[in-house]
């Protein structure tokens, strides 16, 4: 005899984990498609980078770079080979997170009120305190010099590139060496 249309079928464990698994399984792999198509996607501007604030330019671990910047003149201004080189390294340190040739970059945006307080202007007679600074309230950038990249290590401040050729030439040194 036929089956009533009106019954319901009883549904098995073994049919409820076989879907829940492939569910499970779909889920996942769309995660992590959408998480490579994040990482793949190439940084168009300065937002991107982690900003750091005050002090935190020195509290970071082992070896990294700050880029240095004021976002109002960065906003205003037109996307240049410049830009487009520190996006692009950008870009490949995000991706190339596990090679520790490849530093971390990070932002540090002169605007905020706390990272201002290190920017004299070059005309206060102060003199630029960068090279070997170990604390915050010691340092000294002069407005004229930035954009600037800060070459951090140990919480120390190693070694700085003050110029659009230096700052891209040195990226473009790591990006070629890590290729």
């Amino acid at each position: 005899m036929n089956k009533k249309y009106g019954q319901q079928q009883k549904t098995s464990y073994k049919s409820i984990i076989f879907w829940g698994l492939i569910a499970l399984i779909t889920l996942i792999f769309i995660i992590v498609i959408i998480v490579r198509f994040a990482q793949s996607r190439t940084v168009n501007s300065y937002d991107s980078l982690k900003q750091l604030q005050g002090e935190e330019i020195l509290e970071q671990s082992d070896k990294y770079l700050v880029f240095v910047y004021n976002s109002t003149t960065e906003k205003s201004s037109e996307i240049d080979n410049f830009d487009k080189v520190v996006f692009n390294y950008i870009s490949f340190a995000k991706r190339n997170k596990s090679n520790e040739s490849v530093f971390k970059i990070f932002g540090f945006d002169i605007v905020n009120p706390d990272n201002k307080k290190v920017v004299i202007s070059s005309d206060s007679g102060k003199t630029a305190n960068i090279s070997n600074v170990e604390d915050f309230s010691e340092l000294l950038i002069k407005s004229g010099d930035i954009p600037m990249l800060l070459i951090i290590s140990g919480n120390k401040i190693i070694d700085y590139k003050d110029s659009d050729n230096a700052i891209s030439e040195y990226l473009q040194n790591i990006i070629d060496e890590n290729k």
